[in-house]
């Protein structure tokens, strides 16, 4: 799989404003219908961001 094609871009808000071609096809091929572009596009990524460790780290690094 093409990862650039399986990506997402987030804008200065922390929201998730594209992603790649290939989203939705992976999103449905791994049983997650709720997790495709048109349920995700405009959301914060923190929404899909599960424990506190990572929420820390991923902070982190958008913060940068």
């Amino acid at each position: 799989m093409d990862l650039q094609a399986n990506s997402y871009v987030v804008d200065g808000q922390n929201r998730i404003v594209s992603v790649g071609s290939e989203w939705d096809q992976f999103a449905l091929e791994n049983d997650a219908p709720g997790a495709t572009s048109a349920r995700v596009i405009g959301r914060e990524v923190w929404d899909f961001i599960e424990g506190d460790n990572t929420r820390a780290y991923l902070f982190g690094v958008l913060q940068t």
